[in-house]
């Protein structure tokens, strides 16, 4: 027996899963009010899904305040990876790929994408320690510093 896709959809909300297998078919009859519901699940599954697809659904997640991070390593997953406010690529992937990214997995592990944000934070709040401890010094001491700063990262 065959169920129609109101059918569908009713089971899966009364059945309240929180992973939900997202096909083709659901993706091209989605409206808002089914995109705010899909959304609103913590964890999610998207599989099978074309480069149109996969920007789709990072507009959506953007257009709801969220903050979107992609994974590819293709060149279908370019789009995607350019549109993403992170594009993580891998560098096995295409070169097509690692240039729509905003940062290139050299040894292919996830785990890396944790201790790369870590050192970030670290460096940010370095950078900001070393300003406040240059402010009373007077404009010229940062000057100088952003100076030695930039001229060793043009050579």
């Amino acid at each position: 027996m065959l169920l129609s896709l109101k059918e569908v959809i009713f089971l899966i909300v009364n059945i309240k899963i929180f992973s939900f297998f997202f096909n083709f078919l659901l993706f091209i009859l989605v409206d808002e009010y089914m995109w705010d519901w899909v959304l609103s699940h913590q964890e999610l599954i998207f599989a099978r899904t074309s480069p149109e697809q996969k920007l789709r659904i990072v507009m959506e997640c953007q257009r709801r305040g969220e903050i979107v991070a992609v994974t590819g390593d293709g060149t279908n997953d370019a789009p995607a990876l350019k549109r993403a406010d992170l594009g993580v690529a891998m560098q096995s992937g295409s070169d097509v790929s690692k240039e729509a990214g905003d940062m290139v997995l050299m040894d292919n592990n996830f785990s890396s994408i944790i201790q790369a944000i870590e050192t970030g934070r670290l460096l940010s709040d370095n950078l900001k320690k070393v300003a406040i401890y240059l402010l009373p010094g007077g404009k010229n001491r940062i000057e100088r510093l952003l100076f030695v700063l930039f001229s060793k990262l043009i050579i």
